[in-house]
Formats: C-alpha cells, structure tokens, sequence
C-alpha cells in the first residue's frame, strides 16, 4: 500500500477526505478514513498507511473474525444512542467508513428484548444476514445501557424490505418483543427510528408460546411525533415541569411512581393490566393512581390529561 493507493482512494470519499484501505492477502476489511484537518509532519497518507498496515496485521491474528464487526457495530451505536457526536455529518461519515450508506438511503432501527435476558452472537448475526438477504446493510449490537436488548440500524435502497426482513428473523429467535422504527432519512432521524423501536420493546410483554410480539411505530402516532421533536429543549422541559412532583417524591422516598404512570397510560381503561404490568396488587396500584393525581392535581381519567401525560412520559425516557 503506497501514498499513490491513498491519494487514489481519496476520491471514493468526500471532497478532502483521504482513504487507505485495510487489507492483507487478498483480503480488504475496511478503509481507515481521515476527515480534512491540519497536515501531518510526517504526511496523512503515511500515517494512515502504517496505522492500516498495524490494524491488517492484527486482524490477521486474530482468531475471532467477527471481532471487529462487533466493536464498530458497538462503538457507532453506542455513540447514537448516546449522543455522543458534534455533528451530523461527521456520524454519518463514521457510519459510510463502516458499510452502512446513510446518503439518499431509507433508514430504520429495530430493536429485540430477549425472553433470556441475555443478546448472543448468533442474534446479531441473523439480523445482519436477513439484512443482506434482503439487499440492504445493517449494524447491530447490544444496547448499552439496557441488558438484553438488541438494536439494529438497516439501511435499504427501497422502503422497509430490510427493516421488516430483520425484525422476522429477530421474532423468529429468543425474542419477547421486537420493536420496528419508523423509516427515515439521515442520522437525526435514524435516531429517532431507533429510539421508537426501542421503546416499543416496553410494551406488549412478550407473546404466547415462542411467538414474539412484534409492534411498529406505525401503530402509536404519539411515539412518533414525540421521537421527531425529542432534541427540541423546550419538549423536554416541558416533560420535566409536568413530571416535577412524580421526579422529587420519587427522589426523596425512593419510589416508583413515574413508572407506575407509564404503566397505567401504556393500558388506558383497564387498571388491572396496568397493576399487573406495574407487578402490583391491584389495591397497591390503586393508592399509588390515586397520590399521583394528588401530587399532580389532575384527573387521570381526562383524555387530554391522559394525552399530555404520556407524551411528557416518552419525552423523559427516550432522552434518558
């Protein structure tokens, strides 16, 4: 690999980006990517040639050969998720480094909570052959602050024939419920999708027998309305001053009224769902309704009440 190879793959890329791919014996594994910046002493492509001669040799020993799928799959999805990013165009120029084309792509997450508790290997991998299967790219990897949850981004040419081939795949593993994102466009709404599919896992319980419950964003408008404005400060302000009372009486009494809340509006009119959903006698779940309409000063029999409640509801978990 010379400083010609570099600057030829320069133009695979954006405009200013240089490019040198990770590759040994035939085999290629990736492209090393430098965004525009200050020049180096000892040259870009030099640098980026020895780093891609390191990493090929490296990966040439080592025995696991999923072990770098998993650590970028990680790693990008961990920083989605996490929000831990300057700009949109720079993720998405970590996600096009990785084999995931985001630019004029049909986007979405899907997400799987496991009956097991647990995400095994061979979950991701048959999201990611599903994915191929179906002409699209995916990543997948374990969320990283949820145990046995696992979230898949898929990027397809046409539509939702890669998003809904992995969620099949996934439902036809050790799925409880599986969650599928709205589509969507660039990195800001690749987010959202994903956030949607994860919070769907919360509901439905898992299904009977070895069937898991599949739920789509399509079939709650408020998620996604909620996920569209997520960023937006003054949603999540709002969420927090309609919440304020249930937050500080959970906080000073180590309590368990905000999620008792969720459950009641994830089962509107049927309080014995949602005290079993709590894990509450339903005389428990009663008292605990009823405080949380005293601190609040609402009637949580009110559908507009019901309405603004569970919106302040999503906004607080999605951006937690």
């Amino acid at each position: 690999m010379g400083a010609a190879l570099a600057r030829r793959a320069q133009g695979d890329g954006e405009p200013g980006w240089t490019l040198t791919p990770v590759e040994a014996r035939g085999m290629r594994w990736g492209h090393l990517v430098a965004l525009p910046g200050e020049p180096h002493p000892a040259g870009r492509s030099s640098v980026l040639e020895q780093a891609a001669v390191a990493l090929a040799l490296s990966r040439l020993a080592d025995r696991d050969e999923e072990e770098w799928t998993r650590r970028s799959h990680d790693a990008l999805l961990g920083a989605l998720l996490g929000r831990r990013f300057a700009g949109d165009g720079g993720m998405a120029a970590r996600f096009e480094a990785s084999g995931f084309p985001v630019g004029e792509r049909v986007l979405a997450g899907v997400a799987v909570r496991t009956r097991s508790g647990r995400v095994e290997a061979k979950a991701a991998a048959a999201a990611l052959e599903a994915a191929r299967t179906a002409g699209s790219e995916a990543i997948a990897a374990p969320h990283p602050a949820s145990p046995g949850l696992l979230v898949v981004a898929v990027s397809s040419r046409l539509g939702r024939p890669g998003a809904d081939a992995v969620a099949d795949a996934l439902a036809a593993g050790d799925a409880a419920v599986v969650g599928v994102g709205s589509d969507a466009h660039g990195i800001p709404g690749l987010l959202s999708s994903v956030e949607e599919a994860v919070e769907l896992t919360g509901r439905g319980g898992g299904g009977r027998g070895r069937h898991a419950v599949v739920q789509r964003a399509e079939s709650r408008p408020l998620l996604r309305l909620v996920t569209a404005f997520g960023d937006d400060p003054r949603l999540q302000e709002y969420a927090e001053r309609m919440l304020r009372p249930l937050i500080e009486h959970d906080l000073a009494n180590d309590g368990d009224l905000i999620e008792v809340l969720r459950a009641y509006l994830s089962h509107p009119g049927n309080r014995t769902r949602a005290a079993a959903a709590s894990h509450l006698s339903r005389s428990v779940f009663y008292q605990r309704i009823a405080l949380i309409e005293d601190l609040l000063g609402l009637d949580l029999d009110d559908g507009e009440t019901i309405g603004a409640l569970h919106a302040a509801v999503l906004a607080r978990r999605i951006r937690r």
